[in-house]
């Protein structure tokens, strides 16, 4: 085989930026040059300000909770091999999290996962 060919098949699945740009259908796009920034993360819920800086918060306790189990609160779900990677989470609203970077959103997740409170992957 060829060295020099590409492989078709391959060249569709890689994501080739590591920056993402925002698809203009979330409630909040974190980037470098974006105003939204995450204040506050705790088991009770999210503090965090829209691109407009806004303050808003998501509340744990209030969102559908027919996705969890015993051990496990599941608070959305996350798209991090999209394109920008997202995280939905299930409160009234359904609010959508874009980001820039993959390590932005996979910190969130990490955070949130240190408080036993888990989203399910849908990649």
């Amino acid at each position: 085989m060829n060295k020099k060919s590409k492989n078709l098949i391959l060249s569709k699945l890689r994501r080739p930026a590591l920056s993402h740009s925002p698809s203009g259908k979330a409630d909040v796009f974190f980037g470098e040059d974006q105003l939204a920034n995450i204040l506050c993360i705790s088991e009770h819920g999210i503090d965090y300000t829209n691109n407009a800086e806004e303050k808003n918060s998501i509340r744990f306790d209030e969102m559908d909770t027919n996705y969890n189990l015993p051990d496990k609160i599941y608070v959305g779900h996350r798209a991090l091999l999209s394109s920008p990677p997202t995280i939905q989470f299930f409160d009234e609203k359904n609010t959508l999290f874009e980001f820039q970077s993959k390590k932005t959103a996979h910190d969130l997740i990490e955070e949130l996962s240190r408080l036993n409170i888990w989203t399910i992957d849908v990649d």
